[in-house]
């Protein structure tokens, strides 16, 4: 829990220095995933949606509007992440935050969903993080 909001404490410090310095809009995606459908690969978690919760809100109190989701499935992060990277062309700043079951494989980071399944070839099914560095140049 101390580490927890440690995170939220940094995370609200580093967007007040941005916050002062940024001019234009500010648009934040925040994502929360816990409730996993295979959990015997990948644990239910408790603390991703309220730590999702919490990183919206004190974004939202520096003036970002926010994207929030929790408990994604692949196609519904797809879609967000999209939504989010038409939302972010002329933005001033733009923040993604993640919380839940991440992996890398072979040095490259996937973000997991809800529904994904344990499978020899499941992660390349996941959102890479890597993948979506495209929208934001």
């Amino acid at each position: 829990m101390l580490f927890q909001r440690t995170i939220v404490f940094l995370l609200v410090y580093f967007l007040s220095i941005s916050y002062c310095q940024a001019s234009g809009s500010r648009v934040a995606l925040v994502v929360g995933n816990g409730k996993y459908q295979d959990t015997d690969y990948f644990p239910t978690l408790d603390n991703p949606t309220n730590d999702a919760e919490d990183a919206a809100s004190a974004l939202r109190g520096f003036g970002f509007e926010v994207i929030e989701r929790k408990n994604q499935t692949k196609e519904e992060m797809d879609a967000v992440i999209t939504e989010f990277s038409h939302k972010i062309g002329s933005t001033g700043v733009a923040l993604f935050y993640y919380a839940g079951h991440g992996l890398q494989v072979k040095g490259q980071n996937y973000l997991i969903p809800v529904d994904a399944k344990r499978d020899k070839d499941s992660y390349s099914k996941a959102p890479q993080t890597g993948a979506y560095w495209k929208y934001f140049h």
